[in-house]
């Protein structure tokens, strides 16, 4: 028997006492999960040499306990010993999964992570919270509340736990891919579904089009269903971890010839099984943006609803890797592939914001301002399009109180959308950059001075952190400029909510900015993706 196998029985032996304590007392499950806290840190320093190994037998365990539990008669509390089961196997299959590189997984292996993480996210006890409620929003990347040696766990409802169990966060992207790596507590543990999320994230780091094909399959048979709207919102709040990458190291994926029913156009795409791994990257990230495409779903029930959580799913999944240029071996075919996944999607949701701009606008302005960013990269139009939206569709929705917050929104993910991408880890200052062209400069100035002025005008939800977000934000791309827009607004010679902004924008500013020598920066040129 090797470390991993020993270390892992021990685990599972240590469960099972648990389970076996927990037969006739009805206490917190998250409580007695306590003799596990010694165990999980060890599983997460054996993943990076044994992880496949772990998780493929740690799986197989769970689902025999599952079994046992539910064959199991005359139990005095049955509820309980399977909460604590749950928690049990999610937290440890969270630790061995956050420090594997991606690829590293088995397709077999992925698959059963990816069943296992479904049914927990389904059956969760609680209902989603609304799109509106705001569980897209994101902490800025890069920002303070990664530190490396304190990381902090942001539950699903908004709290902050502290954690000093410091892990090294090898995984590409920004802010999000940290802030899911972070281990989560164990007392008060979040639910099931909440950490089983985060596993699928994970999962979806070996095989994201597995992620998203299962996921269109859970969507489909509930969409049309009064009934199952409580189980959409589940399922797609559960995919927010969702990974997807355009430059990374190889993922992994799999040939399927089964691409879901918004890829009709596969077979004009480029082929994974011929293709390089550049290739099979763009490939997979064109797909995943086709699927979530909000305006690809036409449902009978509730259409509005349905779309307005996907606007939120999909820019989750494109901001960790905003910025990213594809690599310079990807074909030209790959390369045309992404820009028309991009640009359809683009003009899809333009359309459908426009239909009835006063309901979409809110939930659809962050993933248009990320999706206008991301075509400006492809080189297409030399960012006429984005100079459209930054002059035009942002200066209308800042006039508008309701749509100040989403117009913020929109504006930081088009900024982090041109920007560089930030070091791995997200931990890291933002690498230096060349002079933006001037009439982009122009437009983002003007932007930003529409968001001042409009969080002058008095306070309207959640304007204060959407404006300090936007501003620090900007700092990745032109730090004058930012440093213009805060004195801007903290020079109010009063305490309101425009001084407010510029403060929380300050200590994010200096940690994007902070310690560039030794950064050689990364080139600007839009048309060089």
């Amino acid at each position: 028997m090797d470390l991993a196998e020993a270390l892992l029985h021990r685990y599972t032996t240590s469960v099972v006492a648990i389970l076996n304590a927990s037969s006739s007392e009805s206490g917190d499950a998250s409580r007695s999960l306590g003799a596990l806290r010694d165990l999980l840190p060890a599983l997460s320093a054996l993943a990076p040499t044994g992880g496949p190994q772990l998780i493929n037998t740690l799986t197989r365990w769970y689902q025999q306990q599952v079994r046992t539990l539910a064959s199991s008669s005359g139990d005095r509390n049955p509820l309980g010993r399977s909460r604590t089961l749950q928690l049990a196997f999610w937290h440890a299959a969270h630790r061995v999964l956050a420090p594997l590189p991606p690829g590293a997984l088995a397709p077999n292996d992925v698959a059963r992570v990816i069943d296992l993480a479904f049914d927990a996210i389904v059956a969760g006890r609680d209902p989603a919270p609304h799109v509106d409620a705001g569980w897209g929003a994101r902490p800025l990347a890069g920002g303070a509340s990664y530190p490396a040696e304190d990381a902090s766990y942001h539950d699903e409802s908004g709290g902050v736990h502290g954690s000093r169990a410091g892990i090294a966060l090898g995984s590409r992207g920004g802010g999000d891919t940290a802030l899911n790596a972070s281990p989560p507590p164990l007392d008060p543990s979040p639910s099931a579904a909440a950490l089983a999320a985060r596993v699928l994230g994970f999962a979806s780091r070996h095989d994201p089009d597995a992620v998203t094909a299962r996921l269109v399959e859970e969507l489909e048979p509930r969409v049309n269903s009064e009934s199952k709207r409580g189980e959409v919102h589940l399922i797609v709040h559960g995919a927010r971890f969702l990974h997807v990458s355009l430059d990374g190291v190889s993922l992994g994926v799999n040939t399927s010839s089964d691409a879901g029913p918004f890829d009709a156009a596969a077979s004009s795409r480029p082929t994974r099984a011929s293709s390089s791994p550049a290739d099979r990257y763009v490939a997979s990230a064109a797909q995943t943006v086709r699927r979530l495409n909000p305006c690809a779903w036409h449902p009978t029930y509730r259409k509005s609803d349905l779309r307005h959580a996907l606007c939120a799913l999909l820019h989750a999944c494109l901001a960790p890797v905003a910025g990213a240029r594809i690599p310079d071996g990807a074909s030209v075919a790959a390369r045309r592939d992404w820009s028309e996944a991009v640009t359809t999607c683009r003009e899809d949701v333009d359309k459908w914001i426009r239909s009835k701009e006063k309901k979409h606008a809110a939930a659809g302005l962050p993933l248009l301002g990320a999706l206008h960013a991301a075509e400006t990269l492809c080189g297409g139009d030399g960012g006429a399009g984005l100079h459209a939206f930054l002059d035009v569709a942002l200066h209308r929705a800042f006039r508008e109180p309701r749509h100040r917050a989403p117009a913020a929104d929109a504006l930081r993910a088009a900024v982090e959308g041109i920007a560089p991408p930030l070091p791995p880890g997200g931990i890291s200052p933002a690498p230096a950059t060349p002079p933006l062209p001037e009439p982009t400069r122009g437009k983002l100035r003007a932007a930003l001075g529409a968001a001042a002025a409009a969080i002058k005008k008095g306070p309207h939800g959640g304007d204060v952190h959407a404006v300090a977000r936007a501003v620090a934000a900007t700092a990745r791309l032109d730090p004058l400029l930012a440093a213009d827009v805060l004195m801007d607004l903290v020079h109010q010679g009063k305490v309101c909510d425009a001084t407010a902004a510029g403060l929380a924008a300050v200590p994010d500013v200096i940690l994007l900015t902070a310690s560039r020598s030794g950064n050689s920066g990364t080139s600007g040129n839009w048309g060089n993706s």
